[in-house]
């Protein structure tokens, strides 16, 4: 699995995870990835759980299990600041302004909007 050595916390992976367990309540949500659309590599994967090999024992990751309570308060507090007014002229720098922005007509990033490789 690929390690996050910059801590970031990807939501988009574990707010889908999050609506299929709501909208499943019955079922156990294992695992979830989130793949390029260009390619179909897996580009962020989160496996809650694992299976011993040798045992067949499903086990808990707790390692997972930390890093999606984490996702899912980062999404909480990014709501909350949304609905407090708080919109942070701050895009990561490895990516840029996005070219479907929609604060784009308002942009306050200095020298902005930088526009990014991406498209959409």
């Amino acid at each position: 699995m690929r390690q996050n050595p910059k801590g970031v916390v990807y939501t988009h992976r574990s707010l889908y995870l999050h609506a299929l367990a709501m909208a499943h309540p019955a079922d156990t949500a294992v695992r979830v990835e989130y793949r390029a659309l260009r390619s179909p590599r897996v580009v962020h994967r989160l496996n809650l759980f694992t299976v011993d090999k040798d045992t067949h024992d499903v086990k808990n990751d707790a390692e997972a299990q930390t890093r999606f309570g984490a996702a899912l308060d980062a999404a909480v507090l990014h709501v909350r600041g949304a609905r407090d007014g708080c919109f942070p002229a701050a895009p990561a720098s490895s990516c840029g302004c996005p070219p479907f922005c929609h604060a784009r007509d308002i942009c306050r990033v200095k020298d902005g909007p930088k526009q990014s490789g991406g498209t959409r």
